[in-house]
């Protein structure tokens, strides 16, 4: 056990392998709540996706915030998806959140309404990384190759099978990769909505 840490209001518990949630993420999840009330979705239920859960908390957040909506949590990690479903049951949303060890898309079926992700995309070797994110926060969560761009380049083409006709993607890159991300989203037949910094 690492400790607990609050994101979106939330306590998340933490362990070896999850990511120390930072408070700028939570503008993903501020962004998927602003789209569901914006869009065409009416009162259904709605269904999301979170690639590389950690701790849970871009989807747990999600689904205190909208209560009929229900997701799935997929994490490499083993010990990230316990972690993932403990916090899922101490924040009282176990009933509409399933958590799964997954490679990104393996053993996921089905569209979904909201696509989050926060990849991996520091690049290897960063020597500007801070020490309290290098000694503390696992190197999977962290460590996307030499460019920092391997799990978008991985991700991105998949995303328009599984999303809804109104469904959207929402995704956290790095400060510098701008630019490099949305060409790899144009290429995989994605349009850019914004960019929040």
């Amino acid at each position: 056990m690492r400790g607990k840490r609050e994101f979106y209001s939330l306590c998340f518990y933490l362990n070896d392998h999850t990511l120390d949630p930072r408070p700028d993420s939570e503008c993903l999840v501020d962004a998927a709540v602003d789209y569901t009330r914006s869009a065409a979705f009416d009162t259904q239920a709605l269904s999301c996706l979170d690639l590389g859960t950690g701790s849970g908390c871009l989807l747990l957040s999600l689904l205190s915030a909208l209560p009929k909506t229900s997701g799935i949590g997929v994490d490499l990690a083993p010990l990230a998806v316990s972690q993932a479903r403990a916090n899922a049951a101490q924040l009282g949303l176990a009933d509409r959140a399933q958590f799964i060890c997954s490679d990104w898309f393996e053993g996921v079926e089905g569209s979904f309404d909201l696509v989050l992700a926060n990849p991996p995309y520091i690049s290897t070797g960063d020597s500007t990384l801070a020490r309290d994110v290098a000694d503390y926060d696992p190197s999977l969560a962290l460590f996307a190759g030499a460019d920092g761009l391997v799990a978008y380049a991985e991700l991105l083409p998949q995303i328009p099978a599984r999303l809804t006709a109104e469904g959207r993607l929402f995704l956290e890159i790095g400060a510098e990769q701008t630019n490099a991300v949305k060409k790899l989203a144009e290429q995989a037949g994605l349009q850019l909505y914004a960019v929040h910094s």
